[in-house]
Order: C-alpha cells, then sequence, then structure tokens
C-alpha cells in the first residue's frame, strides 16, 4: 500500500482485516487543511489508494467522511448513549412488533440515538416504523431520543455477503466516526440483541444506562474507556411472537460474545465481541446483561454451544411493563399503516 501526504502532510495508515479475507476496510487518519475542511463536508473530497507501486493502474477512490472522535469534555447533565445497530441477517427478517420492541427497550434503558445499518431496502411495515420515528409524532414525549437510518451497500461481488460479520464490524467501525461527536458513549449491538441493566432492588426507580455510567466513572473503572458485559441467550421457544412471551434465558453466560461500550472520545476500532482500540476494558457481568434473542451454534464467528438450561428472565421484569405499553402505543398510532 501506499498513501502520500497533500502539502507537507503526512496521513496515517491503518488496516482493517478479516481472517477470511473477503473484506478490507481502510481507515487514514489526517488533519485537513482549514481550506479543505468544507469540501469534505460537501463530499468532494476523497482519497486515491494505489495499490503496491503499480501506479498505472486505476486507483481505488475513497470518500472521506468528515466524522472525527471528539476531544471536548463529556457533555455537561446526562450523558448521551447512541446505538450502532449492524447491517446483520437479522435485520432482514425482524418483524415490524420486533422492531418496535428492540427500538423502545433501548429508549427506556437510556439510549438517546439509534442508528441502524439497512443492507437492502425493507418491507413497507418496517419503513413505517423507521417513519413513524424519523418524522416524529404526537408520541415523541422524548425530544432527546433519535432514530436514524444508513442505507448500507458494499461494493461487493457476491451481494449474500452483504451482511456477513466483516460487514458488520465496517459498519460498526464506520459507526463509531458518524456519532461519536453526538455522544458520550456508543454501543454496538444487531436487532437481537438487548442490553438490559441490571435493578436496584431497594430503589423504585430502574436507573438503565444512567446507573452503570455512574459506575464506570468512578474509582478503578474510570481508568478504562470501555466497559463490556455478557451475553445469555433466551430460550428460543416460541419461534414468533413478542420478546415478552421468551420469559427464560440460559444459566450460562458467554464471555466471547460480549458487547462493549466505549467511550466517545476515545472510541477508533471494534470487532464484533471485543474492542480492539483501545484493547483494555472492564469486564462487569454484576451491572448489566445482553439478552440475545438469536441462537449460538458451533459454527458460529465465536463458536460456542448454546446449553439448556433455562432459567427465567428477572431483569427484564422491571423493564416489561414500560416497554410493552410504549410499544402498544406506537402500534395504535400505526394501525392504518401496518
Amino acid at each position: 500500500m501506499e498513501t502520500f501526504g497533500v502539502r507537507g502532510r503526512k496521513f496515517g495508515f491503518h488496516s482493517l482485516t478479516e481472517p477470511t479475507g473477503t473484506y478490507r476496510g481502510y481507515f487514514i487518519f489526517c488533519k485537513l487543511p482549514p481550506d479543505l475542511v468544507t469540501e469534505a463536508v460537501r463530499g468532494h473530497v476523497a482519497v486515491a489508494l494505489h495499490l503496491g507501486t503499480a501506479t498505472w493502474k486505476v486507483p481505488i477512490i475513497l470518500p472521506v467522511l468528515p466524522g472525527t472522535p471528539k476531544t471536548l469534555p463529556e457533555s455537561e447533565g446526562t450523558p448521551k448513549i447512541g446505538l450502532c445497530v449492524a447491517p446483520s441477517d437479522d435485520m432482514l427478517v425482524i418483524t415490524a412488533i420486533g422492531l418496535l420492541e428492540f427500538i423502545e427497550a433501548q429508549r427506556i434503558m437510556g439510549v438517546s440515538l439509534i442508528l441502524f445499518y439497512l443492507p437492502e431496502q425493507p418491507s413497507r411495515q418496517i419503513q413505517n416504523v423507521f417513519d413513524s420515528y424519523l418524522e416524529g409524532t404526537e408520541l415523541e414525549t422524548d425530544q432527546q431520543f433519535q432514530v436514524e437510518v444508513v442505507n448500507w451497500k458494499l461494493p461487493l461481488i457476491n451481494s449474500s455477503l452483504q451482511t456477513w460479520e466483516g460487514a458488520q464490524i465496517l459498519g460498526y467501525n464506520d459507526c463509531i466516526f458518524r456519532i461519536s461527536r453526538r455522544v458520550d458513549y456508543i454501543f454496538h449491538a444487531n436487532v437481537k440483541e438487548i442490553f438490559i441493566p441490571k435493578t436496584n432492588a431497594q430503589s423504585k426507580k430502574n436507573p438503565g444506562w444512567s446507573g452503570i455510567i455512574q459506575t464506570i466513572q468512578k474509582g478503578k473503572y474510570a481508568k478504562k474507556t470501555v466497559s463490556c458485559f455478557p451475553t445469555r441467550f433466551v430460550e428460543p421457544f416460541p419461534k414468533v411472537g413478542s420478546m415478552f412471551e421468551r420469559k427464560r434465558v440460559t444459566t450460562k453466560m458467554y464471555i466471547a460474545r460480549k458487547k462493549c461500550l466505549l467511550r466517545s472520545d476515545t472510541a477508533h476500532e471494534v470487532s464484533l465481541h471485543w474492542p480492539v482500540k483501545p484493547q483494555a476494558f472492564n469486564y462487569l457481568p454484576d451491572q448489566g446483561t445482553v439478552y440475545n434473542y438469536g441462537t449460538c451454534a458451533e459454527s458460529d464467528y465465536e463458536p460456542c454451544k448454546m446449553d439448556n438450561q433455562f432459567v427465567a428472565n428477572v431483569d427484564l421484569q422491571p423493564y416489561s411493563v414500560a416497554i410493552h405499553s410504549s410499544v402498544n402505543a406506537r402500534l395504535d398510532f400505526l394501525s392504518n399503516e401496518m
């Protein structure tokens, strides 16, 4: 690979690769000259990537995204949480009710911005759900909560690879740079994964993400800017219906399938289940759990065998009434469109 400086400026070069070699994502970090910043925002600046020294070949043109990790101190008041949702196969098969439950669960837990990566045009029902958030309705009581969508189509010869692990990783890392200046913390998941904070039995109020943020900002946890949580799988039956109908989860916690919360001013790169830059992280199974409504098979990206020992999902219960109520309210509003 060759990279060149502009006006004496050197490019820092970093390559994100998948072990299979199917995907290669390139991140080039550089300071743009002031007169180029405006043009970059307009989409008029690109990087010509030459492979090897054969400069006579047609270069690969990479668009420049001016989004960069923020260096400003965290915002005053309640920290803002951004959620990046991967362009996975699950996004192609989710029902409208399932999507509503996912969005409302995240909102009630304290997420302020959800960015969905869509690998193809959604169904009419799914688009109606997105439109109800994008356009706003009389249901919107929290003006700080936003849902946004990115149409994510990679230039791959085999279109079936649009949702494989490498594509999800590229989407996650793209999301960091899209939203890092708008939020204080970033979490990554797909639409089958719902993070549920542990509740305080002595408190009538369920703090959601805010309680976890208070924890990781203090003492020994404050030394690291990434905090990760284990996954438990939800019993796979019944196959259809509401998330509230599947009330049991695996006894076992899957550390290899953990998901991580990153502070936006230090986040640079992640993989599916672990941080890459920075690498150090707090492991906080006592603070919350990711509940996966999919399956865990030996052939998965992180091989694991799902056990058949299940217990009641007591973590979801304190939030279920609020989630169920808000989902029903939006379903009533969308009844003419669904």
